[in-house]
């Protein structure tokens, strides 16, 4: 078993930020940090944002899970991996409890959930593969709380910034964080001008760029073919 000190190096304002983006507009920018779209948040809507309370567990045990909470704080996103196991249930309704009084931002596990009735009556934000009735068990196997771990195909580190709403999860290194929220920002602000001028007649494919595109790569013959705007 292993616990080591939290990981505390988040500016408030950077994650108050990315509870205002969404990460898919990130995502126009980077092709990495995306968890596998197989983790699903268990209810909707949610948007989350925070640092990286990490927690490995062995796929029939809970006991680790449970210690964590002597050391989580509010705002925390608990990142659960499950250590491959997709039978057991490794979150239920007395943990997202002390989750909940805790005030902890959210949960992302890669494995299973059980409780769902619970865990949407208490509004904490849960993302898992699935839902199972098959729990596991205090067996006291092992296990470790802020260690590297993987989840979803990412590997997150204690304090890496993790958002998330209902399309996806997203993790972040610290140091890239604020340039990306910046250029989420902007990219945000010009989706919104974006929208008003095709409301007002211009058609996408001359704002996108993509007529230019395509024209650009289709023979000559093909081109003089148009369609109108």
């Amino acid at each position: 078993m292993s616990i080591n000190p939290r990981v505390d190096h988040l500016p408030p304002d950077l994650v108050e930020g990315f509870l205002h983006v969404d990460p898919a507009t990130v995502g126009h920018f980077i092709h990495f940090g995306f968890v596998d779209s197989g983790i699903k948040p268990l209810w909707r809507p949610v948007k989350i944002a925070g640092p990286a309370f990490t927690v490995r567990t062995p796929a029939m045990d809970t006991t680790m899970l449970h210690r964590c909470f002597e050391y989580v704080k509010p705002g925390d996103v608990l990142v659960i991996d499950r250590d491959g196991d997709m039978v057991h249930a490794g979150f239920g309704g007395v943990v997202a409890f002390a989750a909940m009084i805790q005030k902890v931002a959210g949960v992302i596990i890669d494995g299973l959930a059980t409780d769902i009735r619970e865990i949407e009556e208490y509004r904490l934000p849960v993302y898992a593969r699935g839902l199972t009735a098959l729990t596991t068990k205090m067996w006291g196997m092992g296990g470790a709380i802020n260690v590297p771990v993987s989840i979803g195909g990412v590997a997150v580190r204690p304090g890496d910034l993790v958002t998330a709403d209902d399309n996806g999860i997203l993790v972040l290194d610290p140091a890239e964080a604020p340039a990306l929220l910046k250029r989420a920002q902007d990219a945000e602000a010009a989706e919104k001008i974006l929208k008003e001028k095709m409301r007002s007649g211009v058609c996408l494919t001359d704002l996108s760029g993509s007529r230019r595109l395509i024209d650009a790569d289709l023979p000559a013959v093909v081109r003089k073919i148009r369609y109108p705007s």
